[in-house]
């Protein structure tokens, strides 16, 4: 099976993008965490995780952070900015709503901060400093009006 995907880095992480959103792929939830666990290793490709983007009948395009040990993480704020890019770029805009898995967020380009470093602003949300109750259930945003 041919995977295309891009190695793309945010602010000191470093990812690789597997777009199964544009790409007739039909991974299987076992062959996403071998793939980050095989492609992540910095012996082979290195990268911190794989950023998965997909199609979400909630937003423009969803996005999974498979971690290099395998494990998901429910949000990558460095991640987020370069599945931003990734997303308006393939769809020509300056703005999309990204679902993640406990939220749908907004991500907008940028100014640049110096010539050629492409920036891109995203939303983090909900936050919570409450270690003692985590968020277990997010209230979603309704994007289709």
């Amino acid at each position: 099976m041919n995977i295309p995907f891009i190695k793309c880095h945010g602010s000191s992480n470093d990812f690789l993008i597997i777009d199964e959103w544009s790409n007739a792929l039909e991974l299987t939830e076992e062959l996403r965490i071998s793939l980050a666990a095989t492609l992540c290793d910095r012996k082979v490709l290195g990268a911190d995780g794989i950023l998965y983007i997909s199609k979400s009948n909630r937003a423009d395009a969803k996005m999974r952070v498979i971690n290099a040990d395998g494990s998901e993480a429910s949000m990558c704020g460095n991640g987020l900015r370069c599945v931003a890019r990734y997303v308006c770029e393939k769809l020509s805009v300056e703005n999309a709503i990204i679902e993640t898995m406990k939220a749908i967020l907004s991500v907008q380009k940028e100014a640049d901060i110096f010539q050629d470093v492409l920036t891109y602003g995203v939303e983090i949300a909900p936050v919570s400093f409450d270690v003692q109750s985590p968020p277990n259930e997010c209230k979603w945003t309704d994007v289709s009006q």
